[in-house]
């Protein structure tokens, strides 16, 4: 029995070990639930921080047109990146916003602006990665970011990260391992 539970123990190891990783970040092709055109942010004033050498390296600033300078208005997008997959491990995940930021993958919250106190959230790069979100995330579990203009004036959010996919023969020979133990189980009792 421990002998099993060891090779169990392994494989489980070599699955997180034989993945792939994706890299996503915002752009204006990612989903939005807006029906107004997706555009990028600009910084004329330099406002919000510029991504080139940070940890949002390659993302955009985005927003709905129509929505990004009204007071009180809502809007979110989803990572069309992640969509693509069956299923993912989130590994990191970066976030810059102004004014007002959920993040959530389902219906799970991993990332509430409201709950903390950071001010000038559009000035610096936030690490919002939530360790206990690396079990298996299936793709109808869209990873969202739910903007709300608090303040009238500019708004809109930007993000980057990465996920690993775990290659579908470690998957089958997990799965066919977590078969076997309990077959085993059944008949040893």
């Amino acid at each position: 029995m421990n002998l099993f539970k060891t090779a169990l123990t392994a494989i489980i190891l070599l699955s997180s070990t034989y993945a792939s990783a994706i890299s996503f970040y915002s752009s204006v092709d990612d989903g939005s639930s807006s029906t107004s055109p997706t555009t990028t942010l600009t910084d004329d004033d330099h406002n919000w921080i510029d991504p080139t050498g940070t940890d949002l390296d390659g993302a955009t600033w985005i927003q709905p047109s129509d929505a990004w300078n009204v007071d009180g208005s809502e809007y979110s997008f989803y990572e069309l990146d992640l969509v693509t997959v069956d299923n993912y491990n989130l590994t990191s995940l970066f976030v810059s916003y102004d004014d007002e930021l959920i993040v959530s993958i389902g219906s799970d919250v991993i990332f509430d602006s409201t709950q903390t106190d950071i001010e000038k959230a559009w000035k610096n790069v936030y690490d919002i990665f939530d360790s206990s979100l690396t079990t298996l995330i299936t793709a109808d579990n869209k990873l969202t970011f739910a903007v709300t203009n608090s303040a009238n004036g500019n708004t809109g959010v930007i993000w980057s990260g990465t996920a690993s996919v775990p290659e579908p023969s470690m998957l089958f020979v997990l799965g066919f391992a977590l078969i076997a133990f309990a077959y085993r189980r059944k008949t040893n009792v």
